[in-house]
């Protein structure tokens, strides 16, 4: 009897040690890294200055010349060298990179670049159609925080005309603000502007400034018949929103992450849209940890991984601690309620560790590969002290992938359209120059990610 129990327990711990021993195999996917082309910070702008140099914000992708490959858009401001902040009176152009399928990289064409805007700060970009064209929304946020006033920069709507590929036309917001997030509307046709109201127009001298939320029409290739909204919960005077989200079901719906301000709790809203009126339903509070919370960002969990729930993630960020230290809330929306969601992902602390000086993730997207859903986390850095950056989803749960050393290298990934496919692309700097207030670097490596 006694052998025979020890004989099932030691099948037992077989099956265990086989299981566990399949389970690290399953997470232990071969990633490939190639490099597929670069920025060079000398092409936006002719400028020269001793006390200056041009650093990235972000990096977007929109499908701009209609071949069926997403384009890499590049948000470039001028970085104040004396204190590594952003420098104040100077303008410079934006960077779009086009995939080349003769030579399988991406580059940039010199027409466009030519006839794109100077900004101040393009921190929000959007990809739009417009009058049946591709297009792209520069939110043109004007200077960093530490600029006082900050009198906001001005947003610009850019027609391309893809067959020629060219700029057709390039719409200039006439009032400068200062977008803290962009959302597309329920149409499509048009974005929903939600703007920080810490611009103090009076002491903006001859200049228009507004710090109004708006909503526009792309077919209408222009600003001045926007929609002047207010969105706001009922008593709350003074309240911004740094990440949004519109999602349409049988309805449509605005789930909007609150900027930190010490008089208001962090967390988010969930808006009825009706026309240009939001109506508030609903209010999910940030987790107690995240000590003075704000949001990066708010995307939907893609369809059917989750049967016919509306899941959604939003990232908070602790603004207590350099704002760095981010954590993945889960939720559904059911019923005109946010109910968070517990268990999906087993996440790190999101605290930074002792001396870490890099962020985690700033924000999330979504891919496929054979037949498997994957979710890619993106931050300035590689991976972080063992922090994973990308996840399979099994069994209802976000699994983290193991960390490969190929991985240390790439920074802000972004999934892709890739003809047929999906992609993963990111980048890393490369000619590195020192100076006082840090390092800069005079070009970026953009490169692509696969899973095999």
């Amino acid at each position: 009897m006694n052998q025979t129990i020890s004989k099932k327990f030691e099948t037992k711990l077989i099956l265990v040690f086989l299981f566990l021993c399949f389970s690290k195999l399953a997470i232990a996917e071969e990633l490939v890294v190639s490099q597929v082309g670069y920025v060079d910070f000398r092409i936006p702008t002719d400028y020269t200055s001793e006390n200056e140099e041009l650093s990235m914000d972000l990096m977007a992708a929109y499908d701009v010349n209609g071949d069926g490959y997403d384009d890499l858009i590049f948000g470039i401001y001028a970085l104040s060298l004396s204190d590594g902040w952003h420098e104040e009176n100077t303008l410079v152009k934006p960077v779009i990179l086009f995939w080349d399928k003769s030579k399988n990289r991406y580059k940039p064409k010199k027409r466009i670049q030519m006839d794109l805007p100077a900004m101040y700060f393009p921190r929000r970009i959007s990809g739009i159609e417009v009058n049946g064209n591709p297009g792209v929304f520069f939110a043109n946020t004007g200077l960093d925080g530490l600029h006082a006033p900050n009198c906001g920069g001005k947003n610009y709507l850019i027609e391309f005309e893809a067959k020629k590929l060219a700029v057709k036309t390039v719409v200039e917001n006439p009032v400068a603000d200062y977008s803290h997030t962009v959302a597309k509307t329920a149409n499509d046709n048009g974005l929903l502007v939600l703007n920080s109201p810490f611009i103090i127009s009076n002491r903006c001298s001859g200049q228009k400034t507004s710090n109004e939320n708006y909503i526009f029409e792309a077919k209408n290739s222009g600003f001045e018949k926007a929609k002047k909204i207010i969105i706001k919960p009922k008593g709350l005077n003074k309240i911004y929103y740094d990440a949004a989200l519109i999602d349409r079901t049988s309805e449509s719906f605005l789930i909007a992450g609150r900027g930190f301000n010490k008089s208001i709790k962090g967390g988010l809203d969930l808006y009825k849209i009706d026309g240009s009126a939001f109506e508030h339903l609903n209010f999910l509070e940030a987790p107690e940890f995240m000590r003075n919370p704000s949001y990066s960002e708010i995307v939907k969990i893609p369809d059917g991984l989750f049967g016919n729930r509306n899941v959604y993630l939003a990232i908070s960020v602790d603004t207590s601690n350099g704002w760095r230290g981010r954590f993945l809330q889960f939720f559904e929306l059911k019923q005109n309620q946010l109910i968070e969601l517990y268990n999906v992902l087993e996440q790190p602390n999101p605290q930074p560790a002792s001396g870490e000086k890099i962020d985690w993730c700033l924000k999330v997207s979504f891919f496929e590969v054979k037949n498997k859903t994957y979710m890619a986390c993106s931050s300035r850095a590689g991976y972080s002290q063992g922090r994973p950056t990308i996840f399979r989803f099994d069994n209802g749960r976000f699994v983290a992938l193991e960390n490969h050393s190929s991985q240390e290298r790439v920074r802000g990934l972004i999934s892709i359209r890739h003809d047929t496919e999906t992609k993963l692309v990111g980048w890393d700097y490369a000619g590195e120059r020192i100076f006082p207030a840090g390092n800069v670097y005079e070009k970026l490596s953009i490169l692509m990610v696969q899973i095999e």
